[in-house]
């Protein structure tokens, strides 16, 4: 009796994913996906290389009757990436681990855990512990003095209203206004390197640092560091958190947060030496910005003082290039 042989089927797993990666996307990784949208390429291969008389026509695919029951040819039934992703997840190396492999210095490699444990916040590294804005740092809701008062504006203490979050850097302030102004309202003086914060109307969420000192208006709270919290992590975390914060917002025609909420933003706390490492490593970084800020800045304002004299035609590049 003439056995008979299932088509040979050509291969379409490479031509498939180079044709039409866009579809293929959703696949990779799980092969029971892969197979269900390859199945009718394949079929469709088959019924075209045997032609119209092949023994072999494309059937309905056959379902399964319950998931207790084994997986059929073409349906799987278990997602195999699951199974992988849950026994690798249960072995995988520790950050410590992976800190070594990377060929990280002894002395770096030691600075991270090795397992890590439950929080609020989800998994964390184990000996790193969940806080609050509020009991690490000090925020400061800034004011605005009266401006029916022309004795409180056109001082020397800068001031800047919630629009400067918006500046990657606040390099310099809004308005000027007087100690008395300072003194007969309720802003206060923010140090350098402070983490401002938004909190209400358009610039709503808004994250920006200054880069000097200055007052705020009642539309800012300030976030300042301290010598055990680095206003650099505080910078990072707020800035990485801010939808966490965005969320809490009330109000009806114009939506806001209050400067409880910056408070009660949980901060997530590393031991004392990373954080001192990290500090000592982003430190150097954020002056590297701030110098970088100031050039161009002063370039920025050589340029406009420049360029209206060198069109006019009162300056030419042969005098600018004179010396004095």
């Amino acid at each position: 009796m003439r056995s008979k042989t299932r088509p040979q089927v050509p291969c379409v797993l490479h031509q498939y994913s180079r044709d039409t990666p866009r579809q293929l996307a959703p696949c990779w990784g799980r092969p029971a996906t892969f197979q269900r949208w390859c199945r009718p390429q394949v079929i469709h291969e088959a019924s075209t290389t045997r032609g119209p008389t092949a023994h072999h026509r494309p059937t309905e695919r056959p379902r399964r009757q319950d998931r207790g029951q084994p997986p059929t040819e073409f349906d799987p039934g278990v997602d195999r990436s699951r199974a992988i992703h849950s026994v690798v997840r249960r072995v995988r190396p520790g950050p410590k681990a992976k800190g070594l492999e990377a060929g990280l210095p002894r002395e770096v490699a030691d600075l991270f855990p090795t397992s890590f444990w439950d929080s609020e916040l989800g998994e964390i590294p184990q000996g790193w512990r969940v806080s609050a804005i509020g009991e690490q740092a000090t925020a400061i809701l800034g004011g605005t003095p009266a401006r029916a008062e022309p004795a409180f504006w056109g001082g020397t203490i800068p001031w800047i209203n919630s629009g400067k979050a918006n500046d990657f850097r606040v390099m310099e302030p809004t308005e000027y206004i007087t100690e008395l102004g300072m003194a007969s309202s309720a802003t206060k003086l923010l140090p350098r390197r402070t983490t401002i914060i938004a909190i209400t109307g358009a610039t709503l969420g808004q994250v920006s640092m200054t880069e000097i000192a200055t007052c705020a208006n009642q539309s800012v709270v300030g976030v300042l560091g301290s010598a055990t919290m680095p206003s650099e992590y505080l910078y990072c975390w707020v800035k990485q958190n801010i939808g966490r914060l965005i969320a809490r917002q009330t109000g009806g025609a114009q939506q806001h947060i209050n400067k409880n909420d910056v408070c009660d933003l949980p901060l997530l706390l590393p031991p004392r030496p990373l954080l001192d490492a990290f500090h000592n490593a982003a430190s150097p970084l954020f002056d590297r910005i701030a110098n970088a800020l100031t050039e161009a800045s002063s370039i920025a304002s050589l340029l406009d003082a420049l360029l209206p004299r060198l069109l006019s035609g009162t300056l030419s590049l042969r005098d600018a290039r004179s010396p004095s």
